[in-house]
């Protein structure tokens, strides 16, 4: 316990509050820029069905085919478990 409190007590002073802060700011920068490549090459491929969620409520209220959406929702999960394999 008392090696645990001395070594936090020693990190602390070392902490920049600016690099953190810096840290965060291109974390959350990446993550946005993922999901804005994600999106364009979706959208490009597929009109936008990169989830099963997004392609049913486009087959809810958008128009979609039924028989598209199906199909689409299929390739989707078939992906996801090629993917995790």
């Amino acid at each position: 316990m008392a090696l645990g409190v001395c070594r936090f007590s020693l990190v602390i002073p070392e902490m920049d509050l600016a690099k953190s802060l810096t840290a965060l700011f291109t974390i959350g920068v990446a993550y946005g820029l993922g999901i804005v490549v994600a999106l364009v090459v979706c959208t490009a491929t597929s009109g936008g069905h990169f989830s099963p969620a997004v392609t049913i409520v486009h087959a809810l209220f958008n128009g979609c085919p039924p028989t598209k959406a199906i199909r689409l929702v299929k390739a989707i999960w078939r992906s996801a478990k090629l993917m995790y394999l």
